[in-house]
């Protein structure tokens, strides 16, 4: 069995701004999560080295640039081979593939309707068949996936007595976007308080 990385808050929150603006700088993110420019670089070279931050990538709006988009949805025994339709093709932009049931999903998107037919050709050439197809015009906006919370295997530590955070933390968003937190309501009232008595 594979083992999971463990992803604690800190990371969690890296992603997400990241997946909200992937041109943020270090300094922003720094800001933003609350620890220090060194320390979000080196979380980020984990991230992708561990394979969970895949890159960064410009969204084109496929309609503006006067492009169809096409949901092509594909079976057969050699269904693995459908990723040779994403080398050869540029048009297609993501496959799904499930082995277990021998199928899969094709997105692409067309400014040349021929190419259409010309991959249709490829897919049935490589003993596949094309199910369906359906013409995509609507699409609603994408949200890009982020993992929802850390993971159970990491342990918070309060931002006010430094201790383990045993159960569900207290959260703190404060105005600048950082994320604090706290053991309990308490430790967050007394971290404040301490932090407006230092002035």
């Amino acid at each position: 069995m594979v083992k999971k990385p463990a992803l604690d808050a800190v990371d969690v929150e890296i992603l997400k701004l990241l997946a909200e603006d992937c041109k943020l700088s270090l300094k922003d993110i720094s800001k933003k999560v609350g620890v220090s420019i060194p320390v979000v670089r080196k979380r980020i070279r984990r991230l992708e080295s561990l394979g969970i931050l895949k890159g960064c990538k410009a969204l084109i709006d496929p309609e503006v640039v006067g492009a169809v988009s096409y949901l092509i949805v594909v079976e057969g025994r050699e269904i693995r081979s459908i990723s040779s339709i994403l080398e050869e093709f540029s048009e297609v932009e993501k496959a799904y593939v499930s082995t277990s049931r021998r199928s899969g999903v094709l997105i692409a998107r067309f400014t040349d309707l021929k190419r259409f037919d010309e991959i249709i050709s490829k897919i049935e050439s490589l003993g596949l068949n094309v199910k369906s197809t359906m013409l995509i015009d609507l699409e609603y906006s994408e949200r890009v996936w982020t993992p929802p919370e850390p993971s159970q295997r990491v342990t918070l530590k309060c931002a006010f007595c430094n201790q383990p955070i045993i159960g569900e933390p207290y959260k703190v968003v404060l105005s600048d976007g950082r994320i604090l937190y706290f053991n309990s309501e308490e430790c967050a009232k007394a971290y404040f308080l301490l932090k407006k008595s230092k002035g």
